[in-house]
């Protein structure tokens, strides 16, 4: 009796049957959204998770609040690092901040900010120094909680609304180049964003900030003193701040690739200075401003 041998056979697939691959359970990664996409604190968590979460920031009919004001509810994806890198260099050398909006642009394809880091930091500025404005000159608690109330939402918001406002109409009607269909490698024709010029007003009101609310407080025993040298002095003071005001703001409004004749914006700046020369025939800034706030 002779012994048969087995010799087992592997059967190629044919050409028309389709090759079924095991399911990879890692080959489809749960989609995330750009916005935690950044931050490895919500990389992480599971879908249904973030669905909750971006939902609570979500408005009625599908309304969504834009990014900028949901990051202040979500302090871990706020970058005050670099928000203290624009603050020392929009006061060191402006143009610097403002060459980083092509990488901005090209990552984020707007021009905006969409961290509010900065304007966390300048309205914490203006609140410690107006605290430091009410408790040396303010009179009472409630005079304290008003003069800072008044200081950050009437001078820094209110103030910074109407300007950007102002400024987004004038230069989409007057300041945009004539030449339709000019295409530019980074912002195309575009149209100058509301919260661009919002940001510009933010870069600019820092060096008022730190003219008016620091400066200023510090040398008030000095500014009202009854001698032509404190009008000089304290009217010096208020030109350099706002004109460095605008100066900033052109270099802002300058950056933007489809604007033209943003020189434009300069123009307050000589009137400004007529204006100094008059006022040290006896009118003082500073003394216009202790009546203004204190009475």
């Amino acid at each position: 009796m002779t012994r048969r041998s087995f010799t087992p056979t592997l059967s190629t697939p044919q050409a028309n049957t389709p090759v079924v691959e095991p399911a990879n359970p890692y080959s489809h990664p749960l989609p995330m959204s750009s916005d935690y996409s950044t931050n490895s604190r919500f990389s992480g968590r599971p879908r249904g998770t973030v669905n909750r979460f971006r939902s609570s920031f979500q408005g009625p009919s599908g309304f969504k609040i834009p990014l900028v004001i949901r990051r202040v509810f979500r302090p871990p994806t706020l970058d005050f690092e670099t928000a203290i890198w624009e603050i020392f260099y929009l006061i060191v050398s402006p143009t610097k901040v403002y060459k980083s909006l092509y990488y901005h642009k090209q990552t984020k394809n707007t021009w905006a900010r969409d961290d509010p880091s900065f304007v966390i930091l300048l309205s914490a500025f203006i609140t410690v120094s107006a605290l430091a404005w009410g408790l040396a000159y303010a009179s009472g608690v409630m005079g304290i909680l008003k003069l800072m109330l008044y200081m950050v939402l009437v001078d820094f918001f209110a103030t910074g609304i109407i300007i950007a406002t102002a400024g987004w109409f004038l230069a989409n009607k007057f300041l945009k180049q004539s030449k339709r269909g000019l295409m530019n490698s980074i912002g195309g024709e575009g149209e100058l964003e509301w919260n661009y010029c919002f940001d510009v007003h933010c870069n600019s009101f820092l060096v008022i900030w730190l003219c008016l609310y620091v400066i200023q407080f510090i040398l008030l025993p000095v500014l009202t003193k009854n001698n032509w040298f404190s009008i000089f002095l304290g009217n010096t003071l208020y030109l350099v701040a706002l004109c460095y005001y605008f100066v900033i703001s052109f270099y802002g409004y300058n950056t933007m690739p489809f604007l033209e004749h943003t020189e434009l914006i300069l123009l307050p700046v000589p009137i400004l200075c007529i204006l100094y020369v008059i006022s040290l025939f006896g009118f003082s800034m500073v003394k216009t401003m202790v009546h203004q706030y204190f009475g």
